[in-house]
């Protein structure tokens, strides 16, 4: 007992002794029996006040004020709740429903987690919790390891936000408080929309105001489909830090620029002597994303052997390195983003059907700028103030020519432009002053190179397939789409595409058209 006091005396009074006094101890250390003891139990309070104040460090750094309340009465539990969301919030414990009551009454809260089974014969007085969520406003979460319907009911009944299942980790506790934890108030979003992610279009203001809100969009993967240069990058970074901070990691890995041979050492890092250059162990995108975000850009382009090894790691949260023994865990959120065709790739079995349906639980689709004409102006605006004190004024006659451009390479386009407008010596724009690529409308791309439209994906699929079946395929792809825009008038598809071909019925997929057939003009085969 006289050690237990000494020992106890020595942490609150010199909790930072091997700082301050090192003589002491180290006389202590070389003591009797009683002073290992002592040191031990000195040591493990040093840690502990460290590991505080690296945390208090961390939040203040962050801005991090979001404050929970967590109430057990197992220790090690609170010990471990604290240690896994000190890095995410303010934690404050309490043992007993007394105690809770005691804090409630004191201090103010964001969020309360309440175990339902306090000691051995005690429950939680839902009393407590219906104070917590209606008279307090606290967002309040029950805790139990008990999956019990008639629980389940009466902790909503009195107000319980969520109900989590204590036996399957931390995991959900932490994104509950990642997702609460960031800003979601309308007028947050709004400021978004007009500073990060610049639209005036209905559509895509439903579709990142679900992102950011939606908690299906929070703990399934999303999955941003555009045109090249639509800003899907700049939208999956904006919404990371949206909603998990600027201190959470964020890793952009474009899939269309690693070797195929690389890709999987890439993702899921590998052990040493895995393969010829594997000098040491390396750490993978997978892991480096550990709770924050990971953005696979040009998804489409990722080798179907990584695809199944991803699949799993998505659902488990865990995978294995690249020649390893041992499965690594890791909880990140997953944005993916493409410009092509899926289906075609599916159909074409090049990328797989389960790993898409995975994929494809929050979609956000972002419309070319062709389509959102309304944000023409305010992008060019935006772009003009990035380049400094210097303001021109686009005359509406001009801005009306430049609002018809079909800007193919969409805000890229729009950047491309003011930059060659910013160049001229003038302050005010008229229509003589646009490119001439504008005022005709032009694919300046197309014009002098094919490089943006044969992509690295079809460049596989004519490997895979051969250039004459993927002729085929695609030939008839396009014959059904003009079929289906001229609603079955075959004279009007074969005008239309200056195809006057007998042939053009052998194209048409019978089983899904629902027009009748025409007679063709011809058989010939006419290119212009």
């Amino acid at each position: 007992m006289k050690s237990l006091h000494i020992t106890q005396h020595i942490v609150d009074c010199i909790p930072k002794l091997r700082i301050y006094s090192p003589r002491l101890y180290n006389a202590l250390a070389r003591s009797n029996k009683w002073g290992i003891i002592i040191m031990v139990d000195v040591n493990k309070r040093l840690q502990e006040i460290e590991r505080e104040e690296q945390l208090k460090e961390q939040r203040e750094n962050n801005n991090i004020n979001f404050r929970v309340l967590v109430v057990d009465d197992n220790e090690l539990f609170i010990k471990t709740f604290i240690s896994e969301v000190s890095p995410y919030a303010i934690v404050e414990e309490a043992y007993s429903t007394h105690q809770a009551r005691a804090k409630l009454d004191k201090n103010n809260y964001d969020m309360a987690f309440f175990d339902y089974h306090l000691g051995e014969n005690d429950y939680i007085d839902f009393n407590l919790i219906k104070k917590a969520a209606k008279e307090k406003n606290i967002y309040t979460v029950m805790l139990t390891v008990f999956d019990d319907e008639e629980v389940f009911e009466k902790a909503f009944d009195h107000g319980v936000h969520e109900y989590l299942v204590k036996t399957r980790g931390f995991a959900d506790i932490i994104k509950l408080i990642q997702k609460r934890s960031s800003p979601q108030s309308d007028s947050q979003i709004e400021e978004f929309i007009k500073c990060k992610f610049i639209t005036q279009d209905k559509d895509t203001i439903r579709s990142i105001k679900a992102m950011l809100t939606d908690d299906n969009y929070f703990n399934q993967p999303v999955f941003i489909e555009g045109q090249t240069g639509v800003g899907k990058t700049l939208l999956a970074e904006a919404s990371h830090e949206f909603l998990l901070g600027k201190h959470t990691p964020f890793i952009h890995v474009n899939c269309s620029t690693i070797p195929e041979n690389l890709i999987e050492s890439e993702l899921f890092g590998h052990v040493k002597g895995a393969f010829t250059d594997a000098k040491t162990n390396k750490i993978g995108k997978l892991k480096q994303a550990e709770n924050g975000t990971l953005f696979l850009d040009e998804i489409a382009t990722m080798p179907k052997k990584v695809q199944e090894a991803l699949l799993v790691a998505i659902e488990k949260k865990q995978f294995m390195p690249v020649g390893g023994s041992q499965l690594v865990k890791s909880q990140f959120r997953l944005v993916c983003a493409t410009n092509e065709n899926m289906s075609n790739l599916i159909e074409n079995k090049i990328f797989r059907s389960d790993f898409f349906c995975r994929l494809y639980r929050g979609v956000v689709p972002i419309k070319p700028l062709c389509e959102r004409v309304d944000d023409i102006p305010l992008l060019f605006e935006y772009i003009i103030r990035r380049y400094g004190n210097r303001r021109i004024h686009i005359r509406s006659q001009a801005m009306d020519i430049i609002k018809r451009y079909s800007f193919p390479g969409n805000v890229r386009d729009v950047e491309d432009i003011v930059d060659l407008l910013m160049k001229k010596q003038k302050g005010r724009i008229d229509v003589e002053d646009l490119p001439d690529f504008v005022i005709k409308n032009e694919n300046r791309y197309m014009k002098n190179s094919y490089k943006e439209l044969i992509n690295d994906t079809i460049v596989k699929m004519v490997r895979e397939k051969g250039l004459a079946q993927y002729m085929e395929v695609h030939k008839k792809m396009i014959i059904d789409r003009f079929v289906e825009m001229h609603d079955g008038k075959i004279a009007k598809v074969m005008e239309d595409m200056k195809y006057n071909s007998r042939r053009i019925y052998e194209k048409i997929d019978v089983k899904k058209s629902k027009f009748k057939r025409y007679e063709p003009i011809n058989d010939q085969l006419t290119v212009q």
